[in-house]
This record gives C-alpha cells, sequence and structure tokens, in this order.
C-alpha cells in the first residue's frame, strides 16, 4: 500500500519553497480503521429559496461561509452575493456577470465564485473562471482584486492572523502554494499527489486536468499556523511537520463497502469510473480539531451520510438524512451552532439532530 497525502497539514514555520515528491498508485484494498456503531439522525428545520421578499431571489445556492454574525452566499444563477444574517434572514445582494469589480464570470453549470470570510474578518470572492479573487469589507464594499498569477487556482483562498494571503494553483503538473504572490512550496507532480481508491477513471489525464483544483482538493488554515488540504480520492490525513509524515487513513467500513458498491456500478454503466468516496468537506468556525466529510447516498440504507471525524483520524459521530428514492441532492456546505446548512433542491435547508 503506498503512502498518499489527501490532507496535508503543512506548518508554515517550513523552510521557504521546499519541495515534496510522491510516486503515483492505486489503493486496491484499502482497509478500514474506522466502524460505524451509531447513526444520528438529522431532521429539517427551515428552508429558503425563490422568493426573499422585497423583489430579492435566491435560486440557485453554490459557495457559502459565514462569521459570528453573518452568512454569505453566491448565488450561480444570477451570479449575485447575497448577505443573510445568521437565522438566514435577508440583509442585501449586488453582484452581476462581467469581469471588474462587482461582476462575477458567468452563471450556470461549470460558473461559480467560492467564499471564503478570512481570519481578518474581510470576504474572499474566489471567482476562479476570472482568475482573480476580489476582496470586499462584511458589509459588501469592495477593498481590492488580487489577480492569480497560475492557472486552475483552487476554491479556498487563504488569510493567516498576519494578515499573509495564501492560495493554490496546478501548474504543469505541480501543486504550488502561493504566499503573498510568491511561491511558498512545492509538490512536485500532482499526478502522484493523488491516489485513487480502488481504480482509475478511464481518462486520468482528462480528470487531472480538467477537475482536479477544484473538484479533489480542499484548503484551509487552522490553529492560525497551519495549513490544511483535503484531496478526496484516497481520503487520508498526511500530517507534515519538517521531513517527518505522518499518514492518518479516513476509511470507515461501511462508507468503504458502499464506495466499492458504487465504484463497480459506474464502471458497469460504461461511464468514466471517478466519483470520490467523500464528496464534500466542511468545517466549523467553533469546532478547531474535527471536521465534516459528507459521504452522500447510501443506497442500500436509503440515506445521506455525514461522517465527522477529528483531524487525529478518530471517528467521533455519524449523522445522517433519511432519503427518498432518486433523492440524493442534499449537499451539506457548512455547520453553525447546532445547525448543519445544506443545498437542497436549489434551497436553503437547515438540518439539526432530532430529538
Amino acid at each position: 500500500m503506498r503512502i498518499k497525502g489527501m490532507i496535508l497539514i503543512l506548518y508554515l514555520s517550513a523552510i521557504t519553497f521546499p519541495v515534496l515528491l510522491f510516486s503515483t498508485g492505486i489503493i486496491k484494498n484499502p482497509v478500514p480503521n474506522m466502524i460505524e456503531k451509531e447513526y444520528i439522525e438529522l431532521v429539517k428545520v427551515r428552508e429558503i429559496g425563490d422568493d426573499l421578499g422585497g423583489n430579492n431571489y435566491l435560486f440557485y445556492p453554490y459557495g457559502m461561509d459565514n462569521d459570528k454574525s453573518f452568512i454569505f452566499v453566491y448565488d450561480n444563477l444570477q451570479a449575485k452575493i447575497i448577505k443573510f444574517d445568521i437565522n438566514l434572514n435577508f440583509i442585501k445582494s449586488f453582484g452581476r456577470k462581467g469581469q471588474g469589480p462587482g461582476e462575477f464570470s458567468g452563471t450556470g453549470r461549470g460558473y461559480g465564485v467560492f467564499i471564503k470570510v478570512g481570519i481578518d474578518g474581510k470576504l474572499y470572492l474566489n471567482d476562479y473562471r476570472n482568475r482573480k479573487i476580489y476582496i470586499y469589507s462584511k458589509e459588501l464594499k469592495y477593498i481590492d482584486t488580487y489577480k492569480c498569477p497560475l492557472s486552475n487556482t483552487t476554491k479556498n483562498p487563504m488569510i493567516d492572523n498576519n494578515k499573509n494571503f495564501f492560495h493554490i494553483s496546478f501548474v504543469k503538473k505541480n501543486i504550488k502554494i502561493i504566499k503573498n504572490g510568491k511561491m511558498f512550496f512545492l509538490i512536485k507532480n500532482k499526478y502522484n499527489f493523488f491516489d485513487y481508491l480502488y481504480t482509475l477513471p478511464k481518462n486520468p489525464d482528462s480528470w487531472e486536468d480538467s477537475f482536479s483544483y477544484y473538484y479533489s482538493l480542499y484548503s484551509e488554515i487552522i490553529d492560525d499556523s497551519k495549513i490544511l488540504l483535503f484531496s478526496k480520492r484516497s481520503s487520508k490525513i498526511l500530517l507534515l511537520n519538517g521531513n517527518k509524515i505522518n499518514v492518518i487513513n479516513i476509511w470507515p467500513r461501511s462508507a468503504l463497502l458502499s464506495y466499492k458498491k458504487k465504484i463497480s456500478h459506474i464502471l458497469k454503466q460504461g461511464m468514466d469510473g471517478y466519483k470520490p468516496m467523500f464528496k464534500k468537506i466542511f468545517r466549523s468556525k467553533s469546532e478547531k480539531k474535527s471536521l465534516y466529510l459528507h459521504f452522500g447516498r447510501d443506497e442500500k440504507a436509503k440515506r445521506n451520510l455525514l461522517y465527522k471525524v477529528s483531524l487525529d483520524g478518530r471517528l467521533l459521530k455519524v449523522y445522517f438524512v433519511k432519503t427518498k428514492s432518486g433523492n440524493s441532492f442534499t449537499n451539506f456546505l457548512l455547520k453553525i451552532g447546532d445547525g448543519f446548512f445544506a443545498r437542497e433542491e436549489e434551497k436553503i435547508v437547515v438540518y439539526k439532530e432530532k430529538i
């Protein structure tokens, strides 16, 4: 079994511009290291969508982030940023299709803006099609534009407490971590950085060049001093401290079994065969030592599953939402307090634990 990094925690004190090299491979027989013993049901307590009142609308919530007081949503069909209070009451919105400040690259499938509320309290809007990151105040006033010097920038721009600005780009099969516009860390050959579970897709070159930069990689600063990278393919935590590497597999037993069946079904249908085990990752701003991994639909049990794991690789909780046949479109995006926020049928919905 080959060691690959799927969540990378990179200490910012590392020597400037280090390089990591990885070997390629497929993990054909992953061994479960977690067992799901209890499932906690989530029930829907609220939903909003369509008409928000006062001639304001929400058609397709795409990117979403929050601070202690506000929730910010990018509507993919209107090319608008919408600001809500923490209880999802509409406050204001702005945006339209275009190329300048206050304008975004497009609407519909293949376009989108990823939203990040920085540690510095500013709003970072990553319009990756435009290769620009717009910086706004939480009052939605324009501050600045950062032009990404490299193509294929990942979705999450990152800001640390010292106001250093980080983002990640893929160029010529390399993963580049950029700090304040300059090279900070390089991982050679992005093909070799990501392992696949069970099998390769039919056209791995196409997947690498077209989708990995936003579909497979997640990045965030944690503990104000580390960078967290998560790539979905083989679901691993990689802790990097200087030249020492500690790898932790996130392989729950039931999730692996269900995922293997999904991959087999996709291949039998003649489709590409690449679908990550965990489709979404997000963290609660009040939970510093854990993250949430959205598995998606368990076909046999007709449940949509959400895993909570610690950063040292322990399974903490497993949540589920009951699904009807053919309905697997709950996409979890945030956790605020005791509420799980998701996109479902083009609406924002809130789930809580069933009492």
